[in-house]
Formats: C-alpha cells, sequence, structure tokens
C-alpha cells in the first residue's frame, strides 16, 4: 500500500483536491487540514494531514498519462548516461567506461552492450542523468498560475512526484529501451553475416582429393575387408571323418564343375528333417566330428566383378569349409 493509498483511506482526498484546485480557504492551509485530522489513521496533527494530502496530489501528478508522456519525451531528448567505477584501482578490461558519460540518445550500441555487460559483472555504476529541475518546471507548467494558501503545497508535490515517483521509472525505462534497441542490432548483424556464409557456394575440393573414398575402420585390414560380390551357398550337412559327400547333381551348374574332380563314393543320407538341397563341399570337412549340422554355416566363395580388375579383389573363405 502507497503512501497516497493510506491517505485516502482516512479521508485525506477532499483536502488533496483543495490544493489542486487551489481553492481559497479562510486562514492558512494548516488551519484548513485541521479538519481532516484522524487520529485512528495515523494523521493526528494538522501537519501530517496536510502531508497526506500532499502524497495524493503527487502520484495523482506522475499518474497523469499527459504529464508521463511529456517528461518521457525531455528525458529521451536531453538525459546523459553517466558510468563510474566500483573500484577505480581495479585494472578491468572497462576502463574506459571509469569515468564516461554520453547523451542517452547519441549512444551507440556495442557501447551499451559493453556497459551493460560492465553493470552486470559488477564492475561499473550506471545512471541516467536529467535535469530534475527543468523537468520539475516542465511540469509545473502544464497548471494553471498557482495562488494562494496552497500554491507552496502544489509545488513541492510536484517536486516530490517527479523525484521519487516518475523519475526512476522513466530513467528504468530509458536504460530498457537502450539495451533492447542494442541487442536487436546485435541479432541482426548476426543474422545476416550468417546468411552471407549459408548462402555462399560450396568450395570446390581439390583435384587430389576428389577420388578420395571413405572406408569402414574394419576394412583397414585385408583380412577383413568386404569382397565385392560374394556367392553363397545353400546350408548343407557337413560330412564326418568316414563318410564323404556323394557327387553333386548333374543338374546343378555351379557343381558340375567339380565333378570331374571330385571321386564319387557312398555316403549316408543326411538327416530327415533338414534335407540336403546342394554342395559344394565335396572335400573332407575341417571341423572336429563331433560338430552338428546346427552348427555348420553357408560356404561363401568370393568372386571379382567383371567390370574391376581381380587384383583389386580380396578374396576370403569360411574358415568351416574347405575352399
Amino acid at each position: 500500500m502507497t503512501r497516497a493509498q493510506k491517505a485516502r483511506e482516512a479521508g485525506l482526498e477532499p483536502l488533496a483536491n483543495m490544493v489542486i484546485m487551489q481553492a481559497s480557504a479562510k486562514g492558512s492551509a494548516l488551519d484548513a487540514a485541521a479538519a481532516y485530522v484522524n487520529e485512528e489513521a495515523g494523521f493526528d496533527t494538522p501537519e501530517k494531514a496536510l502531508a497526506g494530502a500532499a502524497d495524493i496530489v503527487a502520484e495523482t501528478v506522475a499518474e497523469d498519462p499527459e504529464n508521463v508522456a511529456d517528461v518521457r519525451a525531455f528525458t529521451q531528448n536531453t538525459a546523459d548516461i553517466v558510468v563510474e567505477a566500483t573500484d577505480p584501482a581495479e585494472k578491468t578490461p572497462y576502463e574506459p567506461y571509469y569515468s564516461y558519460d554520453e547523451p542517452l540518445r547519441r549512444i551507440p550500441n556495442h557501447r551499451v552492450l559493453a556497459i551493460d555487460r560492465g553493470e552486470r559483472e559488477g564492475k561499473l555504476r550506471v545512471r541516467v542523468n536529467v535535469d530534475g529541475v527543468a523537468a520539475t518546471a516542465r511540469l509545473s507548467s502544464r497548471w494553471p498560475r498557482r495562488q494562494g494558501v496552497f500554491a507552496p503545497i502544489f509545488d513541492a508535490a510536484i517536486a516530490d512526484g517527479y523525484k521519487r515517483l516518475m523519475a526512476p521509472s522513466l530513467e528504468r525505462e530509458a536504460r530498457a529501451k537502450l539495451t533492447v534497441r542494442a541487442q536487436t542490432e546485435a541479432i541482426n548483424v548476426f543474422a545476416k553475416n550468417l546468411e552471407g556464409l549459408l548462402s555462399a557456394r560450396p568450395v570446390r575440393a581439390p583435384a587430389y582429393s576428389r577420388s578420395t573414398r571413405a572406408t569402414a575402420p574394419a576394412a583397414r585390414s585385408p583380412s577383413w575387408t568386404r569382397p565385392a560380390s560374394c556367392s553363397t551357398t545353400a546350408w548343407s550337412t557337413p560330412p564326418s571323418r568316414a563318410t564323404t559327400s556323394p557327387a553333386p547333381s548333374a543338374s546343378s551348374p555351379a557343381s558340375s564343375k567339380r565333378t570331374a574332380s571330385t571321386p564319387s563314393s557312398s555316403a549316408t543320407a543326411p538327416p530327415a528333417a533338414r534335407p540336403r538341397k546342394s554342395s559344394r563341399s565335396s572335400l573332407p570337412s575341417r571341423r572336429p566330428a563331433f560338430a552338428t549340422p546346427s552348427l555348420t554355416r553357408p560356404a561363401r566363395r568370393c568372386t571379382p566383378p567383371p567390370s574391376s580388375p581381380a587384383r583389386n579383389i580380396l578374396t576370403w573363405t569360411s574358415p568351416y569349409v574347405a575352399p
């Protein structure tokens, strides 16, 4: 609750209207305020009652929209921003601003950002300097000529309204406008520079690096290089040491090439659950005799593609089946 609100609750608003309207009164201002003494609210003397009425007048003057707009324009046009150092003996990057002042309407954005940063770090003290006497006179000129017993009280209330209520808020508003202006300009400059970088044409790579291709880390070792083209045979039941695989079928073109070099012999039939489709492993298996068909893996033989030289292709064969 403000001082003016307390005075209004105490019933001092009629006395404040008399001060604003410069009403004529018999005797002095204290004689007129004696009728508004309220001991329960804390205004138990005519002086306190007159001070409460002055608080109401000051708040009325400070909250008038036309007064605020006029003083705001006066502050923006005539105020200076004053910067001081919290510790002048300390060496900081803000030494150029240890004793610095500049008109509010002319200070550039980069200096505003530097001053704000120094104030946040506790190295600088910043204030807005306004001619209070000129601002008070400007406010007083907006009211009719004051005469009578309440004229000095009205002048004091106008000065109090500016100094206590209007000046702090207008100074904070002026600082906030400077900060918003500087930050907005900084963002716009950054966006313009970034737009130029993103819209630039890509740089053409040198001739010696155009044929470079990325390789997987596992492909650095030849034993792990993935072949360009591989053919995978069907799953087959490995032969035991005592038996060999039967001759491949004559209808299979891939197995017909091995028929001449592989002697045919009798072999046991594979388990009924996994019938054998075709086989390339006609030689004895390298796996131990206790291996089961569930542990077998497809035999792979890699052949180079027709369009690539054979010397650039690394051949890899499954370790479970003889090549």
